[in-house]
C-alpha cells in the first residue's frame, strides 16, 4: 500500500517578513508533497502578509489573518481547520530541511503504535549560520514523564509530528508566552508512543530578538508550567518545586542563566531542584 498521507504544517508568523520566505520555500521543496500550509499572521505590522500574498502562490497554502493575539491563539486557529492525519509545526524563522516530513512518515509507517516522531535539530545563529549545538533525541517509549522532568531527551521545542486522532481536541494554553509547546504536548502524551529518526528535520535559527530572549517573560513562562504540573499531575515533589522555584524568583536570574540559552539554563535548574 503507498503511504502517501496528507500532512497539515502550521506557521504562526508574527513580524517575520525578512525571514518567512526561506521557511515557506522549505516546505515547498519537501521530498513528501502531500501537504497543507496554514500560515496564520499575527497581526504584523511589518510587510509579511504582502511578502507571503506576492510571492507563493500554491493552493496548498493557506494564508489567515487574526489580531494579534500570540503564537498560542495562531497556532488553535490552525488547528482547528487543519485537514491533515498528521501534523507538525514550523515557525516563520525556521526551515525544514527536504526530508523533514518524509522522515518522520517512515517512522510512523514502520511502526503503527506510534503517536509522535521527532528528530535531529541543529540550533544555529540566525545571521552568521555558526552552529550553537545539536538535538538528537535519545529516547523511545511514553514520554510523558520525561516531559514533567523537562528532558531533552524527548524535547527541544516544538518540533514533534504527531499522529492526529480525530476526536481529540488540540488546544494550545492561550495565557502563556513561553513554555506553551512543552504544555501542549504533556496534554497530548498520555499512554502515547514517541519515537524519532536520526535524520535532520529542522534548522532552528536563533535571532537576536526572539521572544527566548525575553528573560522575564521566560521566567513568568515557566513558572505558569510549574503551576501547571502541580494543579494537573499527581506528583507530590512538585509541591517541594514550586516553593522552591518562588524562592528563585526573587533571585536575579541574569546571573544564573546562560545568555545564548536562558530557556534550557531554567531547565537545568529545575531539574537540579527536583534531584
Amino acid at each position: 500500500m503507498n503511504f502517501n498521507p496528507l500532512v497539515s504544517i502550521i506557521m504562526p508568523a508574527y513580524n517575520a517578513g525578512i525571514y518567512i520566505c526561506d521557511a515557506i520555500e522549505s516546505v515547498i521543496k519537501q521530498v513528501h508533497q502531500n501537504w497543507e500550509l496554514i500560515i496564520v499572521n499575527d497581526g504584523s505590522t511589518d510587510r509579511t502578509e504582502d511578502i507571503v500574498r506576492n510571492n507563493f502562490h500554491d493552493a496548498r497554502i493557506s494564508f489567515i489573518c487574526q489580531n494579534h493575539s500570540g503564537v498560542s491563539k495562531a497556532r488553535n486557529l490552525a488547528l482547528k481547520i487543519m485537514n491533515g492525519e498528521y501534523f507538525c509545526f514550523i515557525d516563520a524563522d525556521d526551515v525544514f530541511t527536504t526530508n523533514s516530513i518524509s522522515s518522520r512518515l517512515r517512522v510512523f509507517n514502520n511502526n503503527k503504535d506510534v503517536s509522535f516522531v521527532d528528530g535531529t535539530v541543529i540550533i544555529q545563529n540566525i545571521d552568521t549560520k555558526r552552529i550553537i549545538r545539536k538535538f538528537v533525541p535519545n529516547f523511545r517509549g511514553h514520554p510523558l514523564n520525561e516531559l514533567l522532568k523537562l528532558s531533552e531527551r524527548c524535547f527541544v521545542g516544538n518540533t514533534w509530528m504527531i499522529k492526529r486522532e480525530e476526536y481529540w481536541t488540540y488546544n494550545f494554553m492561550e495565557d502563556m508566552r513561553h513554555a506553551e509547546d512543552i504544555c501542549f504536548y504533556m496534554s497530548v502524551a498520555k499512554d502515547k508512543i514517541y519515537d524519532y529518526t536520526t535524520d535532520k528535520i529542522l534548522i532552528y535559527r536563533k535571532r537576536p530578538d526572539a521572544a527566548m530572549s525575553d528573560y522575564v517573560g521566560l521566567e513568568e513562562g515557566y513558572y505558569r508550567l510549574f503551576k501547571h504540573i502541580y494543579n494537573n499531575y499527581s506528583l507530590n515533589v512538585y509541591k517541594q518545586i514550586l516553593l522552591k522555584f518562588r524562592i528563585m524568583r526573587i533571585m536575579s536570574l541574569s546571573h544564573l542563566l546562560d545568555g545564548r540559552n536562558p530557556g534550557r539554563a531554567i531547565r537545568c535548574l529545575y531539574q537540579y531542584l527536583i534531584m
